[in-house]
């Protein structure tokens, strides 16, 4: 595929992958937001140990091999068919695994209901592994036309089933049925998009080729999963069930939000950089400029969470919820700003060095175990800093690895992050006198005064950066643009 090819593609699955990214980012706050009021801090906390443990064995399931069938140069059509059943295989023995291990589980956490929870949801693990080369096969053609409805569909429905579940008094296992509605969904939908079938055909000579690479993508996935789950499994055995469900949730919320523009662009940007490896002028070139637009969106994201997290959670969360605002507002700044790093990963997976992200990832991953069991006996607040300490720890090391890859100006990453960061910044320097003045925040009053408080902010942002950096603002409205009018080929 050429470069231009790549481009129009990449820009014209822009516009679907954030269609598929937006959409259901805004409808499952609110959803998310309604259960809260419905079911309690405990039942959230049920469902995110099992994911824990669920997610963890998905990983290991699938060997690498979605990521390898990407990456790799050779017909697709040589490996797909065995590493379709390699991924069925691999996952009815992993579910045999959990099953049998799921009343360690309980006993380790010391909840009995857990043992069942894990049994019924694992089944994600096999519906997964249907529909797991589908969507590899349709993200190596960079056709996020195709991807948009097997992504946004299963983020919409299930919901709705999980809420009127719930309002049944299900309590958890309304959480369970709509994960498990959304899987199999997902599993159907990418079936019915893309025209590829497997055949009943193991071409193992051309399989192992992909798993040197399959199994370092692995490793760089349990890295990953260490730093999205493995706070949880700790937090999960030192705090309070409530404490725990005030944490994922807080956490979930600030992933949702700031990935509604920035998520969807590392698997398109992954795509892109793979197929412009071989040409390293216009790799950097895209890997800058995205940059600039990460950090764009990034910054007053992070920050506006903090500034409104306190009447936000006044106005949205019940009494049981109470200690939510400052488990926000750290998370918001970070994690939320290691965002800005989002494209490094694919960077080093799309140049065949994903030893890099292993390596960087267990230090960082070693560094956040330690410093999580040092602070989670202290509770909920504490162990909150303590994964804010991760992100900032390793900022460092994030901005200097792409410098040696690439041979970049060491001060790229200031320059791409220079007018959002201080446009962020006078916008949290006005909002916060603003938001006290216009207090107490209660009723549809309340809310009207938040709609304001974030109108506000916007505006505020947005005036910063057209005073301080036009090019910046050009380089996001041809994006914009490009993304709504190109369309693949």
């Amino acid at each position: 595929m050429s470069y231009s090819e790549t481009k129009t593609r990449a820009f014209a699955s822009v516009k679907w992958a954030l269609l598929a990214s937006v959409l259901p980012r805004l409808w499952t706050p609110l959803v998310t937001l309604i259960l809260a009021r419905v079911l309690v801090p405990e039942d959230f906390a049920l469902i995110g140990l099992a994911t824990v443990f669920i997610s963890f064995l998905q990983m290991v399931q699938q060997l690498g091999l979605g990521t390898a069938l990407i990456q790799c140069q050779r017909s697709p059509q040589d490996v797909a068919d065995g590493i379709f059943w390699i991924n069925l295989l691999s996952s009815g023995l992993v579910y045999g695994v959990l099953w049998a291990a799921a009343g360690y589980i309980g006993a380790f956490y010391a909840e009995a209901r857990l043992v069942l929870v894990v049994r019924v949801l694992g089944l994600q693990l096999i519906l997964a592994a249907l529909g797991a080369v589908h969507s590899a096969l349709l993200e190596r053609a960079i056709q996020y036309q195709k991807l948009f409805w097997p992504r946004i569909m299963p983020a919409l429905v299930p919901p709705l089933l999980a809420l009127s579940l719930a309002w049944a008094g299900m309590r958890h296992w309304a959480l369970v049925a709509g994960s498990l509605a959304g899987c199999a969904l997902q599993t159907a939908l990418l079936w019915q998009q893309s025209a590829w079938v497997p055949a009943f055909r193991l071409p193992w000579n051309h399989v192992r080729s992909l798993l040197g690479f399959g199994l370092l993508a692995s490793l760089e996935t349990f890295v990953n999963w260490g730093h999205n789950y493995g706070d949880n499994a700790i937090a999960g055995r030192f705090l309070s069930r409530s404490d725990f469900g005030v944490y994922i949730t807080s956490f979930s919320l600030v992933i949702l939000v700031l990935g509604i523009a920035v998520l969807p662009v590392a698997p398109i940007a992954y795509a892109s950089f793979s197929r412009l490896a071989v040409n390293r002028q216009e790799l950097v070139r895209a890997y800058l400029q995205l940059n600039r637009l990460v950090a764009l969106v990034c910054f007053p994201l992070a920050v506006g969470i903090c500034v409104v997290a306190t009447p936000f959670v006044r106005l949205a969360f019940k009494p049981q919820w109470a200690g939510m605002a400052p488990v926000l507002q750290i998370l918001a700044l970070m994690p939320g700003l290691s965002f800005l790093f989002l494209l490094n990963p694919e960077l080093f997976r799309a140049c065949g060095r994903p030893q890099i992200n292993v390596l960087v990832g267990a230090l960082s991953m070693g560094y956040m175990a330690v410093a999580l069991l040092i602070a989670a006996p202290f509770g909920v607040v504490r162990l909150t800093w303590a994964r804010f300490s991760v992100g900032a720890v390793f900022t460092v090391v994030h901005i200097y690895l792409p410098i040696r890859l690439l041979k970049l100006d060491k001060d790229y990453f200031w320059s791409a992050a220079r007018s959002p960061a201080v446009a962020a910044a006078l916008m949290a320097l006005l909002l916060v006198p603003g938001r006290e003045l216009m207090g107490p925040y209660a009723g549809p009053a309340g809310w009207a005064k938040l709609g304001c408080l974030v109108a506000g902010g916007a505006i505020i942002y947005a005036g910063a950066i057209v005073l301080m950096d036009r090019s910046l603002v050009r380089l996001g409205i041809q994006a914009v643009q490009r993304a709504l009018i190109a369309h693949t080929a």
